[in-house]
């Protein structure tokens, strides 16, 4: 991954861009291919009203889920490098083309992504949760081993490995951003400090 990085800003957005399809398609593939595999069972458990007595309900599990959330769909790191990198492409309408692309990924990113967890979910029982929990292991590996599934055992390291590197990448463009920024202020500041006569004038 750092070796993209040597490569400068543009060599991160290109391999950014190329990673995002295969991506998108293992997630979707791996969904489709759960589809057969759906039951009712993990709907039949869902209450509003045990969460009052028990702490587990619904609610309960969507509170949490609310973090989890936030920071699964978060992309913010991002948005500075391509707000620039398309007013350089786009000129003056770069606001508008940009507003298009964000709303495009948004809705793909949304729905890509809540289809396939919706369908793993809908694939496994509660106890089948509840085991892949008590196991601590990711929901993929858990349903290889419980299909017996060689497809999504050899689709699973890809889907980690993508995922893993857009994500790095995406928040070190973010992060470099930011410290560059906060040391030209820490400069900046210094300069007017040993220079107090310039900065008043």
């Amino acid at each position: 991954m750092m070796t993209i990085v040597r490569f400068g800003e543009q060599m991160i957005v290109k391999a950014m861009s190329i990673l995002v399809f295969p991506f998108v398609a293992a997630l979707m593939l791996l969904a489709l291919y759960l589809i057969p595999q759906w039951s009712g069972a993990a709907l039949e458990t869902l209450s509003f009203d045990s969460a009052a007595s028990t702490g587990n309900g619904l609610w309960m599990t969507l509170w949490l889920a609310i973090p989890v959330m936030v920071f699964s769909f978060n992309h913010s790191p991002i948005i500075s490098s391509f707000a620039v990198a398309k007013r350089e492409e786009y000129g003056d309408a770069a606001e508008k083309k940009c507003s298009k692309i964000l709303a495009f990924a948004h809705i793909m990113m949304v729905l890509t992504v809540m289809f396939f967890v919706f369908s793993c979910v809908l694939s496994l029982t509660p106890a089948d949760l509840a085991a892949a929990k008590e196991q601590n292991i990711s929901i993929l590996s858990y349903l290889a081993n419980h299909f017996n599934a060689p497809v999504i055992a050899w689709m699973a390291p890809i889907i980690a490995i993508i995922a893993i590197t857009k994500s790095f990448l995406g928040h070190y463009l973010g992060a470099r951003e930011g410290f560059n920024f906060a040391m030209e202020w820490l400069s900046s500041l210094c300069a007017a400090k040993a220079n107090p006569s310039k900065s008043t004038n």
